[in-house]
């Protein structure tokens, strides 16, 4: 008779587990991704002149404290010549130099979130490290990229960050 207890109580003991939730995203016409950097002749900025889509990122939180969020299903993929640099003859080296012919999206992706801090003062507002795969010409390297996400009183979020 003990066997069917120890198991009922191991199914429902209050040990954390990892929860995940499909969250839909849509980012704010607002919002902005540039480049920025310096060629051999003079520096540059490229604006993405796009729209960026919405979509659904499965969010899976560590239950034990919530400091740390996987993600699942969270690729943005970003049209290189989408970008514009102002000028034709940059736009036409800029799309060379990222071979967009070939690979034409750069893609994002989410790996883990650190909660960091809550920052004192502001409510709702907290800084986090983001960690994420960035994919360029069919190489992918894991970047870390410090952030900061501010709730708001209309259960949007706000994230601030570059890299």
């Amino acid at each position: 008779m003990l066997t069917p207890l120890v198991l009922v109580m191991l199914l429902y003991s209050p040990l954390p587990r990892p929860v995940a939730m499909e969250v839909k995203y849509s980012i704010d016409a607002t919002s902005s991704i540039s480049i920025v950097g310096e060629s051999n002749v003079s520096p540059f900025e490229c604006l993405y002149s796009e729209g960026l889509p919405a979509g659904y990122v499965t969010l899976i939180k560590d239950g034990a404290q919530d400091r740390e969020i996987e993600f699942s299903k969270s690729a943005l993929d970003i049209k290189i010549k989408s970008f514009d640099c102002r000028n034709p003859l940059m736009n036409r080296d800029f799309y060379n130099a990222m071979n967009a012919e070939h690979n034409p999206f750069i893609r994002v992706e989410l790996q883990r979130a650190f909660l960091v801090k809550s920052l004192p003062g502001v409510l709702g507002k907290r800084n986090v490290t983001i960690e994420i795969s960035l994919t360029i010409n069919e190489t992918c390297k894991q970047e870390l990229v410090e952030m900061s996400i501010e709730s708001t009183p209309n259960n949007r979020l706000i994230i601030r960050g570059s890299h």
